[in-house]
């Protein structure tokens, strides 16, 4: 499906939506706007940095996606 495609589905859905499908949409964009304009500070990205450099050395524990689901699945059974 290429953009334009989408775009005329979703406004097919916007010309037809309640107010309550309508609020959904105004919530779903302005979420995306603000993650559009979020920036770390200078600070989070010194700690990422640190973070980064621990983990490409070997000094820092890390998981594998399969490693944290069975740790989630275990936690909650």
């Amino acid at each position: 499906m290429t953009t334009l495609d989408l775009k005329n589905s979703v406004l097919e859905y916007v010309n037809n939506a309640d107010d309550r499908l309508l609020k959904m949409i105004k919530a779903i964009a302005e979420t995306y706007q603000s993650e559009e304009d979020f920036t770390l500070s200078k600070k989070q990205y010194e700690i990422l940095d640190q973070r980064r450099t621990l983990h490409e050395s070997g000094k820092s524990k890390s998981y594998s996606w399969q490693e944290i689901k069975t740790s989630i699945n275990n936690s909650s059974s």
